[in-house]
């Protein structure tokens, strides 16, 4: 899997995609097959019940969280969107 989507569907299944009646192409991919998007309450209800679940699906997305924030970060520190600019990053 390549994506962050990809990994958490492969790791965690389709029982916590949308039902197929909300499904979209994905596109401008080139892949065929409809794009089911993730379900939250579904993944929330697998991995806020099995610790080593949420783990995993911390392991999948918060480098690929990082990785977005450094990048955005690192952008507005090179090309300001503004005269005075300023990056806040809350985490909890």
């Amino acid at each position: 899997p390549d994506s962050g989507y990809e990994h958490v569907v492969a790791e965690f299944g389709d029982a916590i995609l949308e039902d197929a009646g909300g499904s979209t192409a994905a596109a401008g991919t080139g892949n065929e097959r409809p794009l089911r998007q993730v379900d939250r309450r579904k993944l929330g209800e697998v991995v806020f019940a099995d610790r080593d679940k949420r783990r995993k699906l911390n392991a999948i997305t918060h480098p690929l969280i990082t990785r977005v924030m450094f990048k955005r970060i690192l952008r507005e520190g090179v090309f300001p969107s503004g005269a005075t600019s300023a990056v806040v990053v809350d985490i909890p």
